[in-house]
């Protein structure tokens, strides 16, 4: 008992002693410090450290840049919005140091397989393993690969940063310059900042409605108008430039023109979908899907067929795979909104009609849909 006890203790400070090693002394910041205006190869430094930095604004307000340029900061604000922090504004830039990168993953690589080895090696002394050394190895094969799986995630808190602090300014004529270069950067970038707002928007919610016609499929089960209203949901994300993945659900009934009160057909289908927009400043689209498509028509089935037991009102069903084409046009509002009518075919092969799930009415038959739609989009940065 007493020496599983120790074993137990011994794995949990060689963990404890594995954790401290990769965060202990890691995090560490390199200061810099350079004056205005600044040289071309502090610039260039500057850029290609760039990415996600922190940055210390004049007025002490501290912002993250997703993107640094040549002579401004493009800062990503808190509410998803690009503006423009000239470096006449920037106090001080801080960010992972890129020198530091690798020799930051090949530590975190190192530190993993050592830990996990240890373990591994413990615990085989400990049971008096024959297998002891492939175990050890084995071990730290996974340690290894484990920390290299989670570079992103510890790597955020071990990083070494650098931080490029700016000198204030000196003298009033310093002032006054930095003030007309904070100015002429501003302007400059303010024709660009609406274009970088709708390219950083990646995620979309499209609810919209419906309205076509569809086919008739059986004489005995179908509706007495093939008019139908419906509405759709619609989720996705592009996934290159002018190309969009995404998940719908589209629903279409038929409304009007009921023989009883029970009347009701429902076309449902799940699509996998592909918006593509050929024409780069334009908003014209086409739209691909396939999916799962359901067909039910609840209360209007006149056949003579009766099941047993018998169901009132009686219910025709089926489902089969759905294919969607269309296209249409995305009318911009503003960065995070815009309007997209469109036109669609939807063709559904039904594996068969199915009478109250009991009986098959008929095989080999196909529901189609014409339908016009109309949608609100919403763009959300990612």
């Amino acid at each position: 008992m007493r020496s599983i006890r120790m074993h137990a203790s011994l794995l949990r400070v060689l963990q404890g002693l594995f954790l401290a090693g990769l965060l202990s002394g890691c995090y560490t910041t390199r200061e810099v410090t350079l004056d205005y205006p600044l040289e071309p190869a502090a610039v260039r430094t500057i850029n290609e450290g760039g990415g996600d930095a922190l940055l210390v604004l004049a007025d002490s307000q501290t912002v993250g840049a997703m993107q640094l340029a040549v002579d401004s900061v493009m800062v990503r604000w808190f509410d998803g919005e690009w503006s423009a922090a000239p470096l006449a504004n920037v106090r001080s830039i801080m960010f992972i140091d890129p020198d530091e990168y690798w020799s930051q993953t090949l530590k975190g690589v190192l530190y993993g397989a050592a830990g996990f080895a240890a373990i591994a090696l413990v615990d085989g002394l400990a049971h008096d393993r024959p297998d002891i050394l492939a175990q050890t190895l084995a071990a730290a094969a996974v340690g290894g690969l484990g920390s290299i799986l989670t570079r992103n995630a510890w790597g955020q808190f071990t990083d070494p940063r650098v931080r490029y602090t700016i000198r204030p300014p000196r003298t009033v004529e310093e002032e006054a310059s930095r003030e007309a270069d904070r100015r002429r950067v501003e302007a400059g970038a303010r024709a660009s900042i609406p274009d970088l707002n709708a390219r950083s928007r990646r995620f979309r919610v499209e609810p919209g409605f419906l309205l076509g016609q569809g086919n008739s499929i059986n004489a005995e089960s179908d509706a007495s108008n093939p008019l139908v209203i419906g509405g759709l949901g619609s989720f996705g994300m592009e996934l290159w430039d002018r190309f969009e993945g995404g998940l719908e659900l589209s629903v279409a009934s038929h409304a009007f023109g009921r023989g009883s009160p029970d009347e009701r057909v429902i076309q449902l289908m799940i699509l996998l979908t592909g918006t593509f927009f050929p024409l780069e400043n334009s908003g014209l689209f086409v739209r691909g899907g396939v999916g799962l498509g359901t067909y039910s028509a609840s209360g209007t089935y006149t056949g003579p067929i009766v099941t047993s037991p018998h169901v009132t009102p009686p219910t025709v069903t089926a489902d089969g795979i759905a294919i969607c084409l269309g296209g249409g046009y995305d009318f911009r509002l503003n960065d995070s909104w815009s309007l997209r009518p469109a036109i669609r075919y939807a063709i559904t092969p039904l594996s068969g009609l199915e009478l109250n799930d009991q009986v098959i009415l008929a095989t080999g038959r196909t529901r189609t849909l014409l339908l016009a739609s109309f949608s609100i989009v919403f763009k959300g940065a990612m």
